[in-house]
């Protein structure tokens, strides 16, 4: 379903916050705002506030916040469309009978992509399971251990050799040429080729069930073995589990997921009867695939494959799944294994009694370092140390930390106080480091003066013209305040600025939290202006002083060979020295 911002505005116009948030938590008066214990987290002193003319919410505890929309999707488990059903209900909006009047420009392209996806997905998988030219394709399915109904089910698929036949097939049905070029299907140079000729295809599907891109598996060994969609108006590789729209309901009910790699991964699991197992597509393992997945349930098991890759993926996944709050175990499988290779060489009951022997990430880590790392060594030593405190310092729990650190002790044989002053020793070039690369830390608040600019401006848009007049995006470095930049120039550029637009837009859950807590805080009411015309300046002071030291670094490596280039360094580091000092002028000793 699209849903356009003039809808989403009428909805948060006849929306009370305070009376829907009003049912799920006993709200108290409390100055401007409202308080009340939070939902998300067990609380005994409410740090739970709504800002009711921000129509914002955000909790002090937790660090939960958003607005309305959030909050239902977080305590309702709700997809967003979902989300703006059960509120429109609420307002009495018929969104359907709304939405069919406003169909247009992107949101006609995007329903004309569901519809041709959907027609393409139906008719390959008629042509695998019916279609002579397809046998191969189906043997190798077979061979792989899949079952019809499996494919069936997954509404797997092949495209012909030719690598004509995809655009001669759709051609005949009336599909345009400038139309099909911009699906994805067919090669950007060739406009007739498509991507997937010859190939095993996977359709892959939205949480709600649309068919929103699409895999596709070699027959030989040609590669790239596999090759997805690119990103699209309805697909972003981030945004996107394989089989969750046939999982979550299961994961829900169990308040658990497998993740594994890949599709046949997947299909192999659900074969076995395991249904609440999903996979990222074709990437990494990513913050936004946590934070999907930490709305369906607070525990998942990483079945990666076991090799030198699989390693890799499980360290980075159990990195973010416990950094996300989400209880992670590890199954460890032989080298060269995987669930599908498992499946087909022995059966079901070999898959299920494999998953019954999950051991906690940290565990797994703590004996699988043991075996790369030198510990008789002292460099080996450092190493091992180094890799796990960075499991250690996410923790929350101050309990798991201890048990954490005596775990490590154990293992080296050492006494727990020479572990813990490693620790601490680590904490402290840790904070240095992630203060030096200015990354987000939501728990302390320290963030960049890019972001806290970007923050200010948020809270007062009627400023971001001063912005985009005298920093461009790229003289923002810091990756957070970057993003939000780009959303503030669209919503500049097409005159639609809004909070919930800007919220909507942000993938990275704890930024998402921060923007909220700060909108419904008072921190940038006072000066506002003044705070960012300071916070230009810094920032425009920072970016010269870092071009000043790269000249600084050219003249010094200059051999004198061209006397002419000398000069040029010289009197380009000139000219910053005085735009050094006019912007210290301007600025006083704030800069």
């Amino acid at each position: 379903m699209f849903i356009s911002d003039e809808v989403k505005k009428e909805i948060i116009e006849k929306t009370n916050i305070e009376e829907i948030i009003g049912n799920y938590v006993n709200l108290k008066k409390n100055g401007r705002t409202l308080k009340g214990l939070c939902p998300f987290h067990s609380e005994k002193t409410p740090s739970f506030t709504v800002t009711p003319d921000k129509g914002m919410f955000y909790c002090y505890g937790c660090h939960k916040g958003g607005d309305i929309f959030s909050f239902v999707m977080e305590m309702e488990k709700f997809t967003f469309p979902e989300a703006m059903q059960f509120l429109a209900q609420k307002a009495g909006i018929n969104i359907e009978q709304v939405e069919s009047e406003a169909v247009s420009g992107e949101n006609k392209f995007k329903k004309q992509l569901f519809d041709l996806f959907d027609k393409i997905s139906t008719s390959l998988n008629y042509i695998l399971l019916n279609k002579s030219n397809a046998k191969k394709a189906l043997e190798y399915l077979e061979n792989r251990g899949i079952l019809r109904s499996s494919i069936e089910k997954f509404r797997l698929g092949y495209i012909p050799a030719d690598r004509k036949w995809l655009y001669k097939f759709l051609s005949k049905k009336s599909y345009s040429e400038d139309f099909l070029s911009k699906t994805g299907l067919f090669s950007q140079k060739y406009k007739d080729i498509s991507i997937f000729s010859g190939r095993v295809i996977f359709p892959i599907f939205s949480k709600s069930g649309k068919v929103v891109a699409f895999g596709g598996r070699c027959l030989d060994n040609s590669l790239p073995k596999y090759i997805n969609s690119p990103e699209s108006l309805i697909f972003k590789k981030s945004s996107e589990l394989y089989g969750l729209n046939f999982a979550q309901k299961e994961i829900r009910k169990d308040n658990f997921a497998y993740i594994v790699e890949g599709y046949m991964d997947v299909i192999a699991m659900f074969q076995a009867g395991i249904e609440n197992c999903v996979a990222p597509l074709g990437t990494a393992f990513t913050e936004n695939h946590a934070d999907i997945i930490r709305k369906n349930c607070s525990s998942v098991t990483l079945v990666f494959d076991g090799d030198e890759a699989g390693f890799k993926a499980t360290v980075r996944s159990s990195y973010i799944c416990e950094k996300a709050d989400l209880d992670c175990n590890v199954v460890s499988l032989q080298k060269g294994e995987d669930p599908a290779d498992i499946f087909k060489k022995q059966d079901k009951e070999a898959l299920k009694n494999i998953l019954k022997y999950s051991i906690n990430s940290f565990g797994f880590l703590l004996n699988k370092y043991k075996t790369i790392y030198n510990l008789s060594k002292e460099e080996g030593i450092k190493d091992y140390l180094n890799n796990l405190f960075a499991f250690v310092v996410i923790s929350e729990s101050e309990v798991r930390r201890s048990g954490r650190l005596k775990a490590i002790a154990e293992i080296l044989d050492t006494d727990y106080r020479n572990i813990y002053e490693d620790y601490a020793r680590y904490l402290k070039k840790d904070d240095k480091k992630r203060y030096e690369t200015t990354d987000l830390t939501l728990g302390s608040d320290k963030i960049s003066l890019e972001l806290y600019l970007m923050l200010a401006v948020i809270n007062n848009y009627d400023y971001f013209y001063i912005v985009r007049d005298e920093l461009s995006v790229d003289d923002i470095l810091d990756k957070s305040a970057r993003n939000i930049y780009i959303i503030l120039e669209e919503s500049y550029r097409n005159n639609s600025f809004s909070i919930e637009n800007i919220l909507e837009k942000i993938e990275n859950s704890d930024l998402r939290s921060l923007i909220a807590k700060k909108y419904s805080s008072e921190e940038f009411s006072v000066n506002s202006k003044q705070l960012i015309d300071d916070s230009i300046n810094v920032i425009k002071l920072k970016n010269l002083q870092i071009k000043r030291m790269q000249l600084e670094r050219m003249i010094a490596k200059d051999d004198g060979s061209d006397p002419y280039q000398l000069e040029k360094l010289i009197e380009e580091k000139l000219f910053f020295d005085k735009e050094i000092e006019n912007l210290k002028g301007i600025s006083g000793n704030n800069v």
